[in-house]
């Protein structure tokens, strides 16, 4: 190509330029945190999660607003207006029910202007609808787990109260491929391989069958074979304060780090994660409305290497009431070794002098507390590995209620012997003259070999290695009930089960000891000798008995000696008789 043409092309490339310059200067987008939807559904009293950012190219500066509009287009909110000097933008924003206020459909819209005049938009559509009436809306109490090393093994089980005890359902409205739930809520998956510390977004929806509660937050996947910094960075909260109450609805959210981080954030209530706003490279600040209630609060700093610090808990009241809510003072217990009791008394003051109640939010069955005295108590399972449970306490004085989570851990002890466990429900009827099974069925977290017995009436028998207990139930004049004890050992120690068994008369006959009805009706009777019934006749399919099988052999040998003794006594009878006749002959000749 020539220099005359090299040039000619110049005109067109800078025509270009600025054609691309003028058509595309500014954008904006809008995105939830709980879906990858433009649509979402609430219920009232409920907060929607919203990033909004905007990027600019060749801008002096750009003006980026949010509104949220009605259902007829008029503005309900102006939810974010900010003028900057920067190419990119982004925040992290919270709608609450001040937002939106009342139910109905609305559309958010942000709007991006730059210097020159170009405007970018993006919208999303939420849906506020009303909350049941007479309804309790379902409340997720666990806390995420919000990080997995890469390739291993991630598991989170959401834990959910509902006052009206209904049954509740729960869905994964967004998460990786490599994430599902069952239907229980136990989340699992095996991490993928990253090159770098990746972060993946999950939601989960818990319904009661008419009202919803959602769960969003982060698994960041580490990358384990990054070098360099290892060491998180250390954060000091300086607001809020532990155990304080708050008579203003605005509270200070502030915190400074060791070291200079890219970003922080806070999980309230464990709800989402929320951004802070960054002061300077250690120190960030929001401020945050709430209403009356107890809070309980973590913050999280990333450091420039990716390395994730997190604060301990602090938990705060807001109170506008002027009560002032009882506060726990003790430390809980953590640990308890399997198969052994556990304790811990909660202590808790109230500077009102009002009495409390103690009371399990979040806790294993095996758990109780005292709600007078708060004395928590259990036998803890026996466990083959560590095994975590979430404990929640709440301390009540009628009006504000104070709360301390904690995880108990339940040790597993290597070589301790666990009794076995029955696990099977007994069969408690049988009809009369009609073959028993129960299959007992028990299990020893050790793999011992389990051997059954019992003891219980002697038609029935057990299978000491398979603890299948069979039978035929006898013939009843009434209902009759018999005890059964069955007993599963693993060799140490035993597990017992005690049922009462009944057997149901199915004769008709009422009980009575006169008669006993036959199908074809009442007027049909027998005797109430049954010595026929019971000998005789059923007698005849029983087994014969060594004696019964010698009886006829010997009978056989008496009748053989009889007829024997009758044809020698006949003989001798011949015998005289001819001696006669011949005596007789003799005589007569002479």
């Amino acid at each position: 190509m020539n220099t005359t043409k090299k040039i000619l092309i110049i005109p067109f490339m800078l025509i270009f330029l600025a054609t691309l310059i003028s058509a595309g200067s500014v954008t904006t987008s809008l995105f939830y945190d709980s879906t990858t939807s433009n649509s979402l559904q609430i219920i009232q009293g409920q907060n929607a999660g919203v990033i909004v950012s905007a990027n600019s190219i060749f801008e002096s500066s750009m003006r980026l607003r949010l509104n949220l509009l009605d259902s007829s287009g008029n503005l309900v909110n102006n939810i974010l207006d900010i003028q900057t000097i920067n190419d990119s933008y982004s925040n992290y924003l919270t709608l609450g029910p001040s937002a939106y206020i009342n139910t109905g459909n609305y559309t958010l819209v942000s709007i991006v202007t730059g210097a020159s005049g170009q405007t970018d938009s993006d919208t999303l559509f939420l849906e506020v609808l009303p909350q049941t009436s007479g309804n309790n809306l379902p409340i997720i109490t666990s806390v995420p787990v919000t990080e997995v090393n890469e390739t291993q093994f991630f598991s989170y089980q959401v834990t959910v109260t509902d006052a009206d005890n209904d049954i509740l359902t729960y869905f994964l409205v967004q998460a990786p491929t490599w994430i599902s739930m069952n239907n229980y809520g136990l989340i699992t998956g095996t991490a993928p391989n990253v090159f770098s510390d990746y972060s993946y977004l999950i939601t989960v929806e818990v319904s009661d069958g008419k009202d919803f509660v959602r769960q969003t937050f982060s698994i960041i996947v580490r990358d384990t074979n990054q070098a360099g910094d290892t060491t998180p960075p250390f954060i000091t909260v300086i607001s809020p304060l532990n155990n304080q109450v708050y008579t203003t609805s605005n509270v200070l959210f502030e915190i400074s780090t060791n070291e200079n981080v890219s970003s922080a954030w806070y999980v309230l209530n464990s709800g989402n994660n929320v951004p802070m706003t960054q002061i300077s490279g250690t120190s960030f600040r929001n401020t945050v409305s709430l209403a009356n209630g107890i809070y309980n609060v973590v913050f999280y700093a990333r450091d420039l290497a990716g390395n994730i610090g997190q604060s301990q808990s602090v938990v705060f009241n807001v109170n506008l009431s002027g009560n002032n809510p009882p506060i726990i003072t003790s430390t809980p217990v953590t640990s308890v070794n399997e198969s052994t009791a556990y304790s811990y008394q909660v202590t808790a003051t109230d500077a009102d002098g009002n009495v409390l109640t103690y009371s399990l939010t979040t806790a294993p069955t095996w758990l109780s507390i005292n709600s007078a005295t708060g004395l928590v108590s259990g036998t803890a399972p026996a466990v083959t590995a560590d095994t975590n449970f979430p404990i929640t306490i709440s301390a009540s004085d009628g009006i504000s209620t104070t709360t301390q989570n904690y995880v108990l851990t339940v040790k597993d002890i290597p070589g301790m012997n666990n009794p076995p466990v029955i696990t099977s429900a007994p069969v408690i009827s049988i009809n009369e003259g009609v073959n028993y099974v129960y299959q007992v069925t028990a299990t020893d977290v050790d793999g011992n070999t389990l051997s059954y017995s019992f003891s219980g009436p002697s038609w029935l028998s057990i299978n000491s290695q398979t603890g299948r207990i069979t039978g035929i139930a006898p013939l009843v004049s009434a209902d009759t009930n018999f005890s059964v004890t069955i007993v599963a050992s693993d060799g140490t120690t035993n597990a017992t089960q005690i049922y009462v068994l009944t057997v149901n008369d199915v004769s008709g006959g009422g009980g009575g000891s006169g008669s006993r009805a036959t199908s074809g009706g009442a007027s049909t009777g027998f005797a109430s000798d049954l010595s026929f019934e019971n000998q005789n006749y059923l007698n005849q399919f029983a087994p014969k008995t060594a004696a019964e099988e010698q009886a006829p052999a010997a009978e056989k040998s008496k009748n053989l000696f009889t007829i024997l003794l009758v044809v020698s006594t006949l003989l001798l009878v011949a015998i005289l008789l001819v001696s006669v006749v011949f005596l007789a002959k003799k005589i007569a000749s002479n």
